[in-house]
């Protein structure tokens, strides 16, 4: 019966495989020297399989069952079909030495296609698979669904009716693709008009803070004859300030890492540099109030749009930058609960030297400690050979003072696979140094140069350490 409906199924071999729709997957089939072209959908109002004659363009990058299918069934040969069930079709597919199934359901708003290994076990499937009265697992076994009625009806199937019929169907196909596509753009711009409103509020922030460049030169000019009168690890002086007629009495903060010359010199500096970031961050406002207007320009067509030729235009006459943040918020809306790419807090504490030490717990926190916290001349430290915490010593001087190196030591051996050992070998060296392994997971690096310190671990220094939390969170 299967084999009689869809003959030219039977010992074709697959060419290419698309999904042009999210709903649906083409496979170009060669069979008798000649090239079809049959679809499989899983439409919620039109599921059905057929052969098309429709082209329609791949999206930019393949969906995840499109490669899925890519790497398990292109180039395969259709060995047999069979019924599983009333509108539940199973298709073999052999290549080389190996088999996989494919599932079609047709099942009203449940309708589904699904790729089982040559033990009937799920592999991955076009929707969600479980909906109420079925649960799927991956590389467990399959079981057929609780069918609803059909909702197409049966059709000549002679060749002209066949295609007049495909012709109607990729029509509701397309202009349900193209619904689906304009609520998720509205939804995008949405979001991305709140985005730029941030962006804009911070560079305005940052604007009035560039104001600041003559305060902390006029600092700067009142600390100098008063340089004699600064302490080790003063955090604030009160001077006179002569710029004012009334003389009145201000006070300047410090940093109390710095000495005085370094105060000094750390005050004019942080003037010249927010005077040399004006035009920069006047020159990024202009940007992003060019770029709120194209995102209102935008969106306002979109809500004009009727033909499936002036969506096809008004999609080619994106800019840049919205194509670019429309895709990074449809990747970030894709992943899971546990693929937010959202990084939880990392320990961050004070040594005896009151310099800020910064801990990595878990691989995400590591590559955010390393490559976010981290600057080239900070200090990093690892444990020797094994998983472990990554350490930044916020410090960007050589040497590094004695006891902060070895509390930082302490904090990287203590957060380590092998701490039950006591006594570990640590490798530190400049942050500059470290590298991203190409391909490798959050948190692997490679590094070019370093020193190694023997820690043998002080449960009382450890404490005094945890106990000394800091003020700053990143």
């Amino acid at each position: 019966m299967i084999q009689a409906l869809f003959p030219d199924l039977l010992q074709s071999r697959i060419q290419k495989i698309s999904q042009p729709f999210p709903h649906c997957i083409v496979l170009e089939i060669y069979i008798k020297r000649e090239a079809q072209r049959w679809l499989f959908s899983a439409h919620p109002q039109f599921a059905r399989i057929c052969q098309t004659w429709q082209h329609f363009p791949n999206p930019p990058m393949p969906p995840i069952f499109c490669l899925w299918l890519r790497t398990r069934i292109l180039y395969g040969s259709i060995s047999h079909l069979r019924s599983l069930d009333e509108h539940v079709l199973e298709i073999e597919i052999q290549r080389h030495h190996e088999h996989y199934f494919i599932i079609w359901e047709e099942n009203g708003p449940h309708s589904n296609l699904l790729l089982l290994n040559e033990n009937h076990h799920l592999l991955t499937a076009l929707h969600n698979p479980n909906h109420p009265g079925r649960v799927l697992k991956k590389d467990k076994p399959y079981v057929t669904p609780d069918v609803v009625s059909r909702i197409i009806k049966e059709t000549d199937h002679t060749l002209q009716n066949a295609f007049q019929l495909d012709k109607q169907f990729w029509d509701l196909e397309l202009a349900d693709n193209q619904t689906s596509q304009q609520k998720q753009y509205v939804k995008h711009f949405r979001r991305l008009k709140k985005k730029l409103a941030r962006r804009l509020e911070k560079q305005e922030r940052d604007l009035e803070n560039c104001q600041k460049a003559g305060q902390y030169r006029q600092w700067g000019e009142l600390l100098k004859p008063n340089l004699h009168q600064l302490q080790s690890g003063q955090t604030s002086i009160v001077v006179t300030n002569y710029f004012d007629e009334a003389l009145p009495a201000i006070t300047i903060p410090l940093n109390p890492r710095y000495n005085a010359s370094e105060n000094l010199e750390h005050l004019f500096a942080k003037a010249n540099k927010l005077q040399k970031a004006v035009p920069h961050v006047e020159k990024r406002i202009l940007q992003t109030l060019e770029e709120q207007e194209l995102l209102n320009k935008y969106s306002n067509e979109l809500s004009t749009l009727d033909s499936p030729q002036e969506w096809t235009t008004w999609e080619k006459q994106l800019p840049r930058f919205l194509k670019h943040n429309i895709y990074l918020l449809s990747h970030k809306s894709a992943k899971g609960p546990h693929d937010s790419g959202t990084v939880d807090t990392p320990l961050t504490r004070i040594s005896s030297d009151g310099i800020l030490l910064v801990t990595g717990r878990n691989k995400q926190q590591n590559a955010h400690v390393t490559f976010s916290i981290g600057r080239g001349n900070d200090w990093w430290f690892h444990a020797q050979g094994v998983p472990g915490a990554h350490v930044i010593v916020k410090y960007p001087k050589t040497p590094l003072p004695s006891k902060t190196l070895l509390e930082a030591a302490q904090l990287a051996a203590y957060y380590c696979k092998v701490r039950a050992n006591r006594k570990i070998e640590v490798d530190y060296t400049q942050r500059k140094y470290v590298r991203k392994i190409k391909g490798g997971e959050p948190g692997q690096v490679i590094y070019t140069q370093n020193k190694s310190i023997l820690v043998e671990l002080d449960d009382e220094l450890l404490q005094k350490l945890l106990d000394r939390e800091s003020s700053d969170s990143f």
